[in-house]
């Protein structure tokens, strides 16, 4: 969709072109001859693990993909357990900071309309979307909502919590490791690992799910059924829209999504030629979703409806009704942005 593989004029050898990429990875996952590789960040966490100080805790932060790719019968908190005999101090879900996201796009999204802006985009979850606005369609970069991820939001809420804390971003997505590396939002995350490289270590430690008792760990529930859904394409703007219209019933909101980088970029065209009938777009680099990521390992049909039964499962329902992320949102909030603009003034909670 972005051409970004071009043809040396010097060389005649192909190449990356930098000021194309946008680093979703999928050229990786593509090419056939394995001649493109990113590079891994597995030892890295092998000596974060094992050379950490005494009194710095690990944690796991795992995107709202995860549940799709467990194999059948291994349980989420079979997973959990797995992680913290890897040595984690604690296990996250992402989808938490989705649901305090959720709120905030949709204040901002209330906040637009009534200022007399026609149109929306939220991109909160997919950094190479982000970048494909910014590279390739930068007329429409203003539109972008400004709301930093639920992975930097998560980071820098634990890291309120615990300032010694290192956080490691457990995911579907290469996308995720360049997002972390940006100067505005290093803060948050101190590593990013692929659902493929997390299975690699824990293969490497002898660590099996079946041997893991999940009765071992306490519940793996910090999220709603809104903030689960985050993980294939349509989820990020049916949980905007929900809490959008709790907050103003009578607001007309007509979403779009993109579901991949060809049909983003096809919508965001459409949007610049004022030839779309819809005032608020989600899209989504990888087709499917953050479930078809180039850092998965099951189909991403399967590892969709099986998103969709576990999301059902969630102690809440929607991103408002979610205590546990309003209570440390509330608890923390003066020492967080939730904002990707530098010069914001975070202040308030969103509200209910």
């Amino acid at each position: 969709a972005v051409e970004a593989i071009v043809i040396d004029e010097k060389t005649g050898q192909r190449r990356i072109d930098p000021e194309r990429c946008i680093d979703c990875g999928l050229c990786i996952s593509a090419c056939q001859s394995q001649a493109i590789a990113a590079k891994s960040q597995c030892m890295d966490l092998v000596t974060l693990i094992r050379e950490r100080q005494q009194g710095v805790s690990v944690h796991a932060a795992v995107a709202p993909a995860f549940v799709g790719q467990l194999e059948e019968g291994v349980t989420v908190n079979q997973f959990k357990t797995a992680l913290l005999k890897l040595g984690f101090t604690d296990v996250w879900e992402v989808a938490m900071a989705a649901d305090v996201i959720t709120l905030q796009e949709a204040d901002e999204y209330i906040e637009r309309t009534k200022a007399g802006e026609e149109f929306m985009i939220t991109s909160c979850c997919c950094p190479a979307f982000v970048k494909l606005v910014e590279k390739h369609r930068p007329r429409s970069a203003h539109l972008v909502s400004h709301s930093v991820s639920p992975m930097v939001a998560l980071g820098r809420l634990l890291k309120a919590r615990q300032p010694q804390a290192k956080v490691v971003f457990i995911g579907p997505c290469l996308a995720k490791r360049a997002e972390a590396r940006q100067p505005d939002l290093a803060d948050a995350v101190d590593l990013v690992l692929t659902f493929k490289e997390l299975w690699d270590i824990l293969a490497a430690a002898g660590i099996d799910f079946a041997d893991c008792r999940e009765e071992q760990v306490g519940q793996l529930h910090d999220a709603s059924r809104d903030g689960r859904i985050y993980a294939h394409t349509g989820g990020v703007s049916e949980a905007i829209l929900r809490a959008i219209c709790e907050r103003e019933p009578d607001l007309e909101v007509v979403t779009t999504k993109g579901n991949g980088l060809k049909q983003c970029m096809e919508i965001l065209k459409a949007v610049e030629s004022g030839d779309i009938d819809a005032n608020f777009m989600e899209g989504m680099g990888c087709p499917g979703g953050c479930v078809g990521g180039p850092g998965t390992l099951v189909p991403v049909e399967i590892a969709a409806q099986r998103v969709k039964v576990h999301s059902n499962t969630a102690d809440f329902t929607t991103a408002s009704s979610n205590s546990r992320a309003r209570e440390m949102l509330t608890r923390y909030l003066r020492d967080v942005h939730l904002s990707s603009r530098k010069e914001a003034d975070v202040t308030g909670v969103p509200s209910s």
